[in-house]
């Protein structure tokens, strides 16, 4: 009995794919680490540190934003 169900699965069609953008990938790029050693200034390194994490914050935010934007996009398409 199940060989004969299992016959039917070529006449279904495949299953529904969207190819979605990259652009959240590219947005949330690593933000690289600022250059300091132990013999910088120890003002200007938490600067430089407290910038990089400014930026990865802001990406964090912008990629955030950019997936819930696709998911609105393509809410509705296809059963998820």
């Amino acid at each position: 009995m199940l060989c004969g169900c299992a016959s039917k699965f070529a006449e279904l069609p495949p299953p529904l794919q969207v190819a979605l953008p990259e652009i959240c990938e590219k947005i949330l790029e690593p933000v690289d680490m600022p250059d300091v050693g132990p013999d910088d200034d120890a003002h200007d390194a938490f600067v430089k540190d407290e910038a990089a994490l400014i930026v990865a914050n802001e990406r964090i935010k912008a990629g955030k934003a950019c997936v819930r934007d696709l998911r609105q996009e393509y809410a509705g398409h296809g059963d998820n």
